[in-house]
């Protein structure tokens, strides 16, 4: 979906050879999220999302065997 004058940035949470469990999803407004900003919070969300995804290894939930 699109809506003008809005802009997101996402980083999806996995870890290695299990699929995406989720997404961090930053949006907001043009005016607010330029690509300036989004390019400073861009490691940082991108850390925030394996750090999710490492912390994921203790639930059994994301442990389940791969579905091929």
């Amino acid at each position: 979906m699109h809506t003008a004058g809005m802009t997101a940035m996402a980083a999806p949470i996995m870890r290695p050879g299990y699929p995406a469990i989720g997404v961090i999803n930053i949006a907001a407004p043009l005016m607010r999220l330029d690509l300036r900003l989004m390019e400073s919070l861009g490691a940082d969300h991108l850390t925030a999302a394996k750090e999710l995804a490492n912390n994921s290894s203790s639930s059994p939930i994301f442990n389940r065997a791969v579905l091929k």
